[in-house]
């Protein structure tokens, strides 16, 4: 990636904690942090609005499911990576995630927070290098 880029970052999980941790984690690094929010139906509201290159979406939440909202966020940001958080590792679940359009998934653990930039450098990378369709 080059030293001026920005990627544009659009957090969406219910809990404070780990939105707070993932900006954290996240600042200084090429990842910016455009928009947060707390739930599925207020995620895809601000996909639509921040229009992200990233949105890291939890799958379980309030209100509105990540994976219910995933639909509508792949297709407000088509473009864009959708990387889902998860603290488990339900097969059927990540199954259907995938169907409805998830580029990855991303375990939140007690290190989470030193692997995400690795990860979604690693991510972003790959999507970049690929040829345009």
């Amino acid at each position: 990636m080059s030293g001026d880029e920005t990627v544009r970052v659009l957090v969406v999980d219910d809990v404070l904690a780990i939105r707070q941790g993932i900006n954290q984690c996240l600042g200084g690094s090429v990842f910016q942090v455009v928009g947060q929010t707390r739930n599925g139906q207020e995620g895809i509201d601000l996909a639509k609005e921040l229009q992200p290159d990233v949105v890291l979406l939890d799958i379980v939440m309030p209100v509105m499911q990540g994976y219910e909202a995933l639909p509508e966020i792949r297709a407000a940001v088509p473009d864009g990576l959708v990387v889902m958080l998860t603290s488990t590792s339900e097969r059927e679940l990540v199954l259907q995630c995938r169907k409805l359009g998830a580029d990855a998934f991303v375990i939140k653990h007690d290190n989470m927070r030193e692997t995400l930039t690795e990860r979604l450098t690693a991510l972003w990378r790959n999507r970049r290098a690929k040829p345009a369709s």
